[in-house]
């Protein structure tokens, strides 16, 4: 026998599996946004400072602890407005963003109803998340590996073959790593069908957590 002939390759099966799991939130991320414009700088700032102090005193008054109430550094900018045909005035902004972290859900619209009140220019956005990622995460995983090597046993059984050890697994970094609402998951994916899917009678305000994992399994 040669010495380059070449050793058989040991027959394998590659599947992937895919899986999701709902979780209930437990706080919410508020980032809501300070602006104001004036003829002066101190006037832009004064008005400026005056909401954000309001938005803390509300705050407190909520019960919500100032470690989870975390603001940026005051913005300033100028801009020129033309004031007619010869003349440009000038007007000084102030903006500031305020990122709050409620912890009783209950309360969300209450603080939503008494920021816009306290003179907020608007929300940039409010992230439901869990404090459990971890655990719900483990137990997506757990449901794709089953799913993929369930699909390799369906795919081996029709051609004679048993499944054996796994030789490789590997997980696929999502393209979006934050957990999604029920209701934006399904209206920018669409809802996740076989490889594990879920059950389609969980409430709209509970978060999607998925994976998909790799695996190739030893054929026998």
């Amino acid at each position: 026998m040669s010495a380059f002939a070449q050793i058989p390759e040991k027959p394998m099966i590659t599947t992937t599996g895919k899986a999701i799991v709902y979780a209930e939130p437990d706080e919410v991320i508020i980032n809501i946004r300070i602006y104001n414009e004036a003829k002066s700088l101190e006037e832009a700032k004064q008005a400026s400072d005056k909401v954000a102090k309001a938005i803390i005193g509300y705050c407190r008054q909520m019960k919500i602890e100032d470690k989870h109430v975390q603001t940026d550094y005051l913005s300033i900018t100028t801009n020129y407005r033309r004031h007619n045909q010869s003349n440009q005035q000038i007007i000084f902004t102030a903006s500031q963003n305020i990122s709050v972290c409620l912890k009783d859900l209950s309360l969300y619209e209450d603080v939503m109803e008494g920021f816009i009140a306290r003179g907020v220019y608007g929300v940039s956005s409010s992230q439901f998340r869990t404090t459990e990622m971890r655990k719900y995460k483990d137990m997506a995983r757990v449901k794709a590996i089953k799913a993929a090597k369930e699909k390799a046993v369906l795919l081996a059984t029709e051609l004679q073959r048993k499944v054996g050890a796994a030789h490789y697994i590997s997980e696929v970094t999502p393209h979006r790593n934050q957990p999604m609402t029920r209701m934006a998951y399904a209206n920018t994916m669409g809802e996740m069908a076989g490889d594990g899917g879920g059950d389609d009678t969980i409430a709209p305000g509970q978060l999607v957590i998925s994976t998909e994992v790799e695996v190739t399994f030893m054929l026998e």
